[in-house]
């Protein structure tokens, strides 16, 4: 392997920005462009307005493990062909949640309301931030 420009021992995705990730296996790549559904959504705070139209926003307006390490004890599943979630609780409360579903998201939001911390500009929404399936980017030409 003298040729080889690195050796990768993992990969990991991050569906909800913040949260712990996950170990998958294989990941399709693109110049210019992340992990498919890795990031891509992400948890309103409630501290900043969120522009919700798809354009860049900045990471003090979201949920963020730095921020607030109790995401790093709830638990994620993401099938990656599919729009819907799992969130675990650190209490083993399990909430599925089906992006494209407003029904889904509406009830979601109101549990995870009650999981974190009201902000001066309301509730943590989940899905207040919806990504292309490329997921949020934090590179230039995005500051971070």
């Amino acid at each position: 392997m003298a040729d080889a420009a690195g050796y990768l021992s993992a990969i990991f995705r991050y569906p909800i920005k913040g949260f712990t990730g996950q170990n998958i296996t294989e990941a399709a790549l693109t110049v210019g462009r992340g992990i498919r559904h890795d990031r891509r959504f992400a948890i309103a705070n409630g501290w900043q307005v969120v522009d919700t139209s798809g354009e860049w926003v900045a990471c003090h307006a979201l949920l963020r493990l730095n921020r607030n390490r109790s995401l790093g004890r709830f638990k994620l599943t993401f099938e990656q062909n599919s729009t819907a979630v799992v969130i675990t609780h650190p209490d083993g409360c399990s909430l599925h949640v089906e992006f494209d579903n407003e029904t889904s998201l509406k009830t979601a939001n109101g549990i995870i309301a009650s999981w974190f911390e009201k902000g001066p500009g309301g509730d943590a929404v989940l899905g207040g931030i919806r990504t292309p399936d490329s997921g949020i980017i934090e590179t230039p030409p995005y500051p971070s």
